[in-house]
């Protein structure tokens, strides 16, 4: 629908940003921005990455890494519309490669945004999109990010980097590495806090009843573990006592 917006805004006048182009160029141009934007689309992802990789196989089938002088061979072979869509395909998914607290922050209002449309879907009764569900999504919110880093942005990176040697490649796929990790860290922390057993702290009142420790039933000469002191709340009613002290 943006994208559908900002054509539209270019048929206004002033607003025209094709507007020295050519009638060839210009339609070229408008269908491979199309294509561009329809590549982040997840349900193609894995798709994708797999035509990356295809690529990768074909250019060295007996040596997977592209480095040294055959890299720059290689990304001529590969083709122009392909880089376009993997580099938008990054960018989409860009604030993963930030530093933690700016990818924790996107992360959150991505993940606000996918739990609004599942609000909507149940409220229209509507079956509820993958990771659009708020009952089971602010649970697992550490988890779904984890994933997100394992299985869709590190396997478009890495297959990016392998295709297209750019610089700085490594230190993206770092990054993201990294915020995995605090991901985990994240997780680890909840996991473990939630598996701490409650204690009970009982407060003395004046109307409270005091249940002495007892012994436990034993062997002769067995030693027995004692009860622990338990204080009771109990509920007096003034009119019983009033009525008894008469």
């Amino acid at each position: 629908m943006h994208l559908a917006e900002a054509f539209q805004t270019c048929t206004k006048d002033g607003c025209d940003i094709f507007e020295a182009f050519p009638p060839d160029l210009r339609r070229q141009s408008r269908s491979q921005i199309i294509s561009m934007v329809l590549a982040t689309d997840l349900s193609g992802h894995l798709t994708h990455v797999n035509r990356l990789k295809s690529k990768l196989y074909a250019l060295h089938p007996s040596d997977l890494s592209v480095c040294g002088e055959e890299s720059s061979e290689a990304v001529l072979l590969v083709p122009e519309e392909l880089v376009l869509q993997t580099v938008m395909m990054m960018a989409d998914i860009g604030h993963a490669m930030k530093s933690f607290p700016l990818h924790l922050a996107w992360s959150e209002r991505v993940s606000e945004e996918f739990f609004r449309q599942g609000d909507t879907e149940r409220q229209f009764r509507l079956p509820i999109s993958p990771l659009c569900d708020r009952n089971t999504g602010v649970e697992r919110f550490e988890k779904n990010q984890i994933g997100f880093l394992e299985f869709v942005v590190l396997p478009l990176y890495t297959a990016a980097r392998d295709v297209m040697p750019l610089t700085g490649f490594d230190d993206v796929i770092a990054n993201v590495r990294a915020n995995a990790a605090k991901w985990d860290q994240r997780e680890q922390a909840k996991t473990s806090t939630s598996d701490k057993p409650r204690t009970l702290s009982c407060k003395k009142s004046s109307n409270s009843l005091i249940i002495p420790p007892t012994i436990q039933e034993g062997e002769p000469g067995e030693e027995t573990e004692e009860s622990t002191e338990i204080v009771v709340e109990v509920a007096i009613d003034p009119t019983v006592v009033s009525s008894e002290g008469r």
